[in-house]
């Protein structure tokens, strides 16, 4: 295996999720395997075990045996914060590395782009060319780059908040449709909408 990804969901879960994941990625640093971990921390399933604290300690010893990590989220900062300030997540990107200083790759990632309209077109068509250039199948086969959501509810959730941006005046680019309405997998292109001004569904996570 030359590279690992997991994140921090599977860990939240419970402490023996916790423990597995970083029995995992030290087996993986041992054999000299590539690691990247997304910290996602989600406030609702740490709340019974501790919290924002407990979840720090356990990524901090996850993030001995990381070589790259995303996300730099904080109580009351996230990528769907109403106000994003490019200078916090800097700073909170070089507390990161400050704290392990092995890592080779610290980055985070934005749910919404803000982009001046002077640029807009452009950027949206660059965009909407690398989101249909995306390999959307089984995570098993070579070349896939996008999996199946986790569930058909979930992807039904997906196609209700891009509903709902459309009728905010939202413009569907490309993506958001089922690949294969009859699998029992939900296959989805992932969804680039053009919003005209911030809205509620633009702010909630699907």
């Amino acid at each position: 295996m030359r590279w690992l990804h997991t994140g921090g969901i599977f860990p939240a879960l419970s402490e023996s999720t916790a423990e597995l994941t970083i029995e995992a990625v030290t087996a993986a640093k041992n054999y000299g395997t590539i690691v990247s971990y997304d910290l996602n921390y989600r406030p609702s399933l740490w709340k019974s075990r501790g919290g924002l604290d407990q979840a720090r300690k356990v990524n901090l010893r996850i993030a001995k045996y990381v070589d790259v990590m995303i996300g730099v989220e904080a109580e009351g900062l996230s990528p769907e914060s109403d106000q994003i300030e490019t200078q916090t997540f800097q700073r909170l990107i070089e507390k990161t590395l400050q704290e392990s200083p092995h890592l080779k790759v610290v980055a985070t990632t934005m749910r919404r782009v803000i982009v001046h309209e002077s640029i807009a077109d452009e950027l949206v068509d660059r965009l909407e060319r690398a989101y249909l250039g995306l390999p959307v199948g089984d995570p098993f086969d070579e070349g896939t780059l996008v999996g199946p959501l986790i569930s058909a509810a979930a992807g039904a959730r997906m196609q209700e908040s891009i509903a709902r941006a459309i009728t905010d005046g939202g413009v569907l680019v490309a993506g958001g449709t089922l690949l294969d309405p009859d699998s029992p997998a939900a296959y989805m292109r992932p969804a680039l909408v053009r919003m005209p001004k911030q809205t509620a569904v633009v702010r909630e996570e699907t």
